[in-house]
């Protein structure tokens, strides 16, 4: 069968088999944050599976061509990359990426430029279109901080032929794309999603509020048996240092009975009268 390049009406540069295109998932621990002190985070994936080496997006070449996914941040925590692996056609002597804030759920304010990012492995994975398709495994020597958005993007720059894409699955937006016949404006596909691995580490940020607003305080701390609260507060809730809620208590209260929590150092986090979520360290004896 005859191998073409096709350049789609909505102006993206792919590989494909005549009519074919060459081109969920986040999972981890769900704990909140609200201040930026004390980090709670676990291991984190965001995933994109390959679909049978489906279709692909070339890089640059004659149509200047540009290529970003997006990256699926909570609002409120933070997501620490170490890991990146990505589905390309043919081989790669360079990677390079570049992070992007989310405008309008495009590819915004450039916030980060890695060049020649260290290629850890590169494993053949399989073929189509006439080309090897490689699973090229980068690990950063510092990872990729990223906090307190909904989306962010990461663009690949690369002397390997393509990046692979798939419409099977999408997780957050579909792919991100510009080149000459785009005016180099970013659009959005209508259907192809970017196949790529993210691992590192997610989760809340839980701090300890030491502006004024902490003088509505509670005591003892450390405590033995009760805290009381300066007023009323609700939602009060107890995390180990893990991140994990270990003991709740929704009503409005200005004392919360902690004598049958273990020993240890935990963050308390309530909701004030006005509203204000606060977040304390706590130490129970």
């Amino acid at each position: 069968m005859k191998r073409i390049f096709t350049f789609l009406s909505v102006g993206m540069f792919t590989l494909g088999f005549a009519q074919e295109q060459l081109s969920n998932g986040q999972t981890a621990s769900n704990p909140r944050i609200y201040k930026n002190v004390e980090t709670v985070l676990a291991s984190c994936t965001q995933n994109v599976p390959s679909n049978n080496f489906e279709n692909g997006s070339l890089f640059i070449g004659t149509g200047n061509q540009s290529i970003a996914a997006d990256i699926l941040v909570n609002s409120g925590e933070q997501y620490k990359i170490s890991t990146i692996k990505l589905n390309l056609a043919g081989p790669a002597t360079y990677i390079n990426l570049v992070i992007y804030s989310d405008i309008n759920g495009k590819p915004g304010t450039v916030l980060q430029t890695l060049n020649n990012v260290e290629i850890a492995n590169s494993t053949v994975i399989g073929a189509n279109f006439g080309y090897n398709f490689y699973r090229h495994t980068i690990n950063l020597p510092t990872p990729i901080l990223l906090s307190n958005a909904t989306k962010f993007w990461f663009e690949v720059k690369s002397d390997a032929f393509a990046w692979e894409n798939q419409t099977l699955v999408t997780v957050g937006s579909k792919m991100a794309f510009k080149n000459n016949s785009t005016s180099q404006e970013w659009l959005i596909s209508s259907g192809a999603e970017m196949v790529y691995t993210l691992e590192g580490e997610c989760g809340a940020v839980l701090g300890v509020d030491d502006s004024s607003v902490s003088k509505l305080a509670f005591y003892p701390n450390p405590v033995k048996n009760t805290i009381k609260f300066a007023e009323k507060v609700s939602n009060v809730t107890i995390f180990d240092m893990t991140g994990k809620s270990v003991k709740s208590f929704l009503t409005n209260t200005d004392a919360v009975d902690l004598s049958s929590l273990a020993k240890g150092n935990y963050i308390i986090q309530y909701t004030t009268k006005s509203g204000k979520k606060v977040s304390n360290k706590l130490i129970k004896e």
